[in-house]
């Protein structure tokens, strides 16, 4: 992480005090979304808490977030995908959490974070990826890339080039790698 930057933990998404004392000072939010066995109750959730995220950063004086998702994940106001679909209907972990990303989406596509500069993230992640530059595109239409999967190093990257760039606000870029 670039110097001066930090990690903040919060036990609640709805505890508006806590998320603006973490926001305080920051250029930017970047949130990494994942469901695990400690997140069933509806304050572990983004999709149940946005306002209160938002309230936060505006009181914290910060406008700018970062939303990681799915690269399965269709763009704003389209149906979900076929691949969101049935893993939406898998028991579990990976039904919960296909079911947190989609929700997601579709709050922001009825307007939540309004008031930010949001940038939603649609990639495709793989810890064992090599040192590589991702690519972005706005949608599927004109993208170069594909669901080959970036490392955690490349999108992070990325991600902190596009909080200073502010090349993908209020949009839902693919983030993956070329094709070959």
């Amino acid at each position: 992480m670039p110097e001066g930057s930090r990690v903040a933990e919060i036990a609640s998404l709805s505890d508006r005090t806590a998320l603006t004392a973490a926001f305080a000072g920051a250029d930017a939010v970047l949130v990494a979304l994942g469901v695990t066995p400690t997140s069933q109750v509806p304050t572990a959730l983004l999709s149940q808490n946005m306002d209160a995220v938002e309230q936060a950063m505006l009181a914290a004086g910060t406008n700018r977030i970062l939303v990681t998702n799915t690269i399965l994940n269709a763009a704003l106001g389209r149906p979900s995908s076929l691949a969101m679909r049935f893993f939406s209907c898998i028991p579990g972990n990976v039904g919960r959490g296909a079911t947190e990303l989609r929700a997601v989406v579709d709050a922001l596509g009825r307007g939540a974070f309004s008031s930010l500069r949001w940038t939603l993230i649609r990639g495709a992640l793989n810890a064992r990826g090599q040192e590589e530059r991702p690519v972005a595109s706005a949608d599927w239409g004109g993208a170069v890339n594909s669901l080959m999967p970036v490392s955690y190093q490349a999108m992070g990257k990325w991600m902190l080039e596009e909080v200073a760039q502010n090349e993908f606000v209020q949009a839902a870029p693919i983030v993956s790698r070329r094709r070959r």
